[in-house]
């Protein structure tokens, strides 16, 4: 995932996790990614080029069914296709938003061994903030998402059948031993 702001379906746009101890952890994040202590959004954190990276939100009611993890936000073409795709594949769904006439606007959903990853349309690239001109690497960006399962293949073909990514072997090693992630 070379650059996760590219508005595409598969790409990974933020991340977000509500926490029971709301004001704490936006102070400990605020200071983490140098956001400052009065980020540009009081919910949501942003990192130092103004760009969305991670929701902060307070573990209200209505979200207590989440896990408490950082769930990652993928883009799809057809949220509705997504979420139907997933329970068909034996994921299930924590959350649902609709609108008034009932198209789906994003979902919370687990994968098969319990994972939480939502999912939303692809956001017009006129809809992001506008970046900084410089060649510098972006700072504060989602640049990897790993998830260590007992079933990786099963879990990638999930993947790729309800968010669309493709496969692509990463050379890795470890202590010496080489192994495809």
């Amino acid at each position: 995932m070379s650059d996760p702001f590219v508005p595409r379906a598969g790409g990974i746009l933020s991340a977000d996790i509500a926490v029971p101890e709301h004001e704490r952890e936006l102070r400990f994040y605020a200071r983490v990614l140098t956001t400052g202590d009065e980020p540009l959004w009081r919910k949501d954190l942003m990192n130092s080029r103004g760009m969305p990276i991670i929701g902060l939100g307070e573990r209200t009611e209505e979200y207590s069914g989440l896990p408490l993890q950082w769930m990652p936000h993928i883009q799809v073409a057809d949220v509705a296709a997504s979420a139907t795709k997933a329970l068909e594949l034996g994921g299930s769904e924590l959350m649902h938003g609709k609108d008034e006439e009932g198209n789906s606007q994003w979902a919370v959903l687990l994968d098969t061994n319990g994972a939480a990853f939502g999912i939303m349309p692809v956001v017009p690239a006129e809809a992001l903030p506008p970046t900084s001109s410089d060649n510098a690497a972006p700072t504060g960006c989602i640049s990897w998402v790993d998830l260590t399962v007992p079933d990786a293949p099963a879990t990638r073909d999930f993947y790729s059948q309800v968010v669309g990514w493709s496969v692509q072997d990463v050379e890795m090693s470890d202590e010496g031993e080489r192994y495809a992630d």
